[in-house]
Order: structure tokens, then sequence, then C-alpha cells
């Protein structure tokens, strides 16, 4: 999200559902100040809201499937300040089980208000 897209301070707002099997599959939204691909060294046992440091980056850890196993839509949301480039990441990491037709994460919608 460009820093020139709003002027005043707004609301993201991210539906999203995750076929997790609690500690396995992990499903993750990460807003942050810069782009970043997560790597295997992240660490799934975080609490959602906490402020995640990777690449030397400080990022806001939005969602976490962590030790969930949701199957259920659930909405998340953090301000964005105005004038501010954010970077919304998604990450989901798979275990080897064959049930890969239920090990999913869905992003229904993303809404900035």
């Amino acid at each position: 999200i460009p820093a020139n897209v709003f002027n005043e301070d707004r609301t993201l707002k991210v539906s999203v559902r995750t076929n997790a099997e609690r500690t396995y599959d992990t499903g993750i939204i990460l807003v942050g100040n810069s782009n970043y691909t997560v790597v295997s060294t992240y660490n799934h046992d975080t609490r959602e809201g906490s402020t995640v440091t990777l690449n030397s980056n400080k990022y806001t850890l939005l969602y976490n499937s962590y030790g969930k196993s949701e199957t259920a839509f659930r909405t998340v949301s953090i301000t964005l300040k105005a004038n501010t480039e954010y970077y919304i990441i998604f990450a989901y990491t798979k275990d080897g089980s064959g049930n890969s037709n239920e090990d999913k994460m869905f992003i229904e919608s993303i809404d900035i208000e």
C-alpha cells in the first residue's frame, strides 16, 4: 500500500480462514513497512498483535493460526497510519500429511476503511 494512497489514518481489515492441524500447519499475516519472504526460521508460537522482527524490520503479527485448528472465518484488523507505506505479508506452512486438500489458508476479503 503506497504512502500516498491516503492522508488520514485508516483501518485495514482482513477476513481469513485457515484449515490447520493445530501445531503442524500454520497461516500468518504480517503488516509492516518493508517487503519480506517469510522463511522457516519464523517462530510460529507468537501472539497476535505482537511485534515481530524479521530481517531487521519490524512487523505486526496480525493473524496467527498456530495452535488454533481454525476452520471458521475470522476478521482481523489494524490501524494504518496516514502517509506511511505498508506491506501485507501472507504465509502458510504445510506439513507432510496427505490431506493437502484441507490444508489451506483462504483470504476472503481485504478492506481499507
